[in-house]
């Protein structure tokens, strides 16, 4: 019989980490958030410490039905998801998750880096999703830009445009693009669900 040990070749480790929040990286999420907004549509609104502070806290201390995870990239925090799960608002049943914000921090991110610590988010999101049956995940872009590098990448991940409203349309339509700052995607965290 022989000694000898077979080592496995390990998976190659990814450059991006997304985990929980540590209680020490709280004021770098909340830099993260500001910086957030600043790019956004709704960045003419005053960014809200307060209504910070009860996400924040909300965060800390989750409901079962939601979650704040964070990635990492080079030992530093680099971005941050927010999202929850419920049922679908006119129906029984149907448990989905709504992504309430998906931030990256830019100015530390290169393109390349950003669209990669982007897509782990992602990945964590619909991992948390399906360790809680839910069949969806609604992701809204709300910055107004990079809309369409959004939509590759969202795209790449299989997900499918659940409403669109492009500036040639109808009036109403470029005030809702306004408002809502472009795009809503859903991405199906089942693949080959039909729901």
């Amino acid at each position: 019989m022989s000694d000898e040990v077979t080592i496995l070749a390990s998976p190659k480790q990814s450059s991006v980490r997304v985990r929980l929040p540590e209680e020490r990286e709280w004021a770098t999420v909340r830099a993260i958030v500001r910086q957030h907004h600043a790019r956004t549509v709704f960045s003419d609104i005053p960014f809200s410490d307060s209504k910070f502070d009860a996400i924040e806290q909300q965060a800390r201390y989750p409901a079962p039905n939601q979650c704040l995870i964070v990635a990492e990239a080079k030992g530093e925090l680099v971005g941050l998801a927010w999202f929850s799960a419920g049922e679908y608002i006119i129906g029984d049943g149907g448990l989905m998750t709504t992504t309430h914000l998906i931030a990256v921090d830019t100015e530390r991110c290169s393109r390349f880096l950003s669209a990669k610590v982007f897509m782990r988010l992602i990945r964590g999101i619909v991992l948390w999703s399906e360790s809680r049956n839910a069949k969806h995940v609604l992701i809204h872009v709300t910055t107004g830009a990079a809309i369409k590098c959004a939509r590759v990448v969202l795209g790449a991940l299989g997900a499918g445009m659940l409403l669109v409203y492009p500036d040639s349309a109808a009036p109403w339509s470029l005030v809702i693009n306004v408002i809502l700052g472009g795009y809503s995607f859903i991405l199906r965290s089942r693949p080959g669900s039909d729901h």
